[in-house]
């Protein structure tokens, strides 16, 4: 019986511990395509909670059909989770010509001081001929 009681208050306490923010999020809602130096805007981006989150990374999936060049995620930020930046957090992964890169992009801890929402709301190509395709954008924190 006592051992019933203990496991009982262990799942209890289990139960109501605060949930952890540490995690993975998908912040890609679809596969998007990229041309040559262009912007694509993130249909319908998705905004996610970071509070008490001091460091993030993202982690870029894409597959790079033309030159060599780099793909610029823009992230926007929001202390409250209503108003949002207009100056974005970016960050940059290189790709190679016709290769596939898969990256992790650390954010400045700097950049997130004050800061409680992430939204993922475009990326830049600046390969000067053929597409990328970006399958897989990951916020971990």
């Amino acid at each position: 019986m006592k051992n019933i009681l203990i496991a009982i208050a262990a799942l209890a306490a289990l139960a109501l511990a605060p949930a952890s923010h540490a995690g993975v999020v998908e912040m890609l809602p679809s596969a998007t395509v990229v041309t040559q130096s262009a912007t694509q805007a993130v249909a319908s981006p998705e905004a996610f909670d970071i509070s008490g989150i001091s460091q993030a990374a993202i982690w870029a999936t894409a597959t790079n059909t033309g030159t060599a060049g780099s793909l610029v995620y823009r992230i926007q930020r929001s202390p409250d989770g209503t108003a949002w930046s207009s100056d974005y957090l970016q960050v940059t992964q290189s790709v190679s010509a016709t290769s596939q890169a898969v990256s992790r992009l650390p954010i400045a801890s700097d950049d997130l001081v004050g800061i409680e929402w992430l939204k993922l709301h475009s990326i830049i190509s600046t390969t000067t001929a053929g597409v990328s395709s970006v399958s897989s954008v990951l916020l971990a924190h």
